[in-house]
C-alpha cells in the first residue's frame, strides 16, 4: 500500500539544470535585501554607536552589546551582534528557505572577527596610526566582507542550524566575560 500512495507520477521528469539556476536566482532574489539590511545595520553600528559607546556603556545592560573598553576584541561586538539580530531574524521568517543558514552566519561571523582583530592590529601595531577614522573604516570592511561571505556561501549550506547555534552562543559567552573580566593581553587592552 506504501508504494502505491508514496511514488512519484510519472510524468513528473527531475530537475534539469535550469530548472535549478532559476529556483537558485529566485532564492537569491529574495534574501538579497536580508544581506543589504545586515551590512546597512553594522555601517550604522560603527560610525554612529561607536563614537558614543563610551556614553552609552554607563547604562548596565548596554555593556553587553557595547565596546566597554575600546579595545580590539570589545569592538568586534558591533559585528557580532547586528549580524546575529539579522541572522535570526532571517532564520525566522524565512523558515527553511535555505538550509542551515544560521551555520552560515556564525562561520562568517567567524572570519569577520579575525579579519577585524588582524586589521586593528596592523593599523595600530605595524602601521602605528590609531586616527579616529581606523576603527569605523575597518567595522566598514570587515562588515562587507562578512555580507559577501554569507551570500556567497548560504545556498552551499547542508548542514543544520544547531552548529551555528552552538558557536554563536559560545561566542556570546566569551564576549560577556571578557566584557567583564579582561585578561592582561594587548588585545584586552583600550
Amino acid at each position: 500500500m506504501k508504494v502505491l500512495l508514496y511514488h512519484k507520477k510519472m510524468t513528473d521528469s527531475p530537475e534539469i539544470a535550469v530548472q535549478r539556476a532559476q529556483r537558485r536566482a529566485r532564492i537569491r532574489r529574495k534574501t538579497f535585501w536580508w544581506d543589504a539590511a545586515l551590512f546597512a545595520l553594522v555601517i550604522v553600528c560603527a560610525v554612529w554607536l561607536l563614537p558614543y559607546a563610551p556614553y552609552l556603556s554607563q547604562i548596565r545592560f548596554l555593556r553587553a552589546f557595547l565596546p566597554v573598553n575600546g579595545s580590539i576584541l570589545e569592538h568586534g561586538k558591533l559585528l557580532f551582534y547586528p549580524a546575529v539580530f539579522v541572522g535570526v531574524l532571517r532564520y525566522l521568517v524565512t523558515g527553511d528557505l535555505q538550509k542551515g543558514i544560521l551555520t552560515t552566519y556564525a562561520a562568517a561571523i567567524f572570519r569577520a572577527l579575525g579579519l577585524h582583530i588582524l586589521l586593528r592590529c596592523t593599523f595600530t601595531g605595524v602601521i602605528g596610526t590609531t586616527d579616529v577614522w581606523v576603527p569605523p573604516a575597518v567595522l566598514g570592511c570587515c562588515g562587507g566582507y562578512m555580507t559577501y561571505q554569507i551570500a556567497r556561501n548560504c545556498d552551499r549550506q547542508k548542514r543544520s542550524n544547531i552548529p551555528g547555534m552552538l558557536l554563536l552562543l559560545l561566542l556570546e559567552a566569551l564576549l560577556m566575560i571578557f566584557t567583564e573580566y579582561p585578561q592582561d593581553l594587548g588585545i584586552f587592552a583600550g
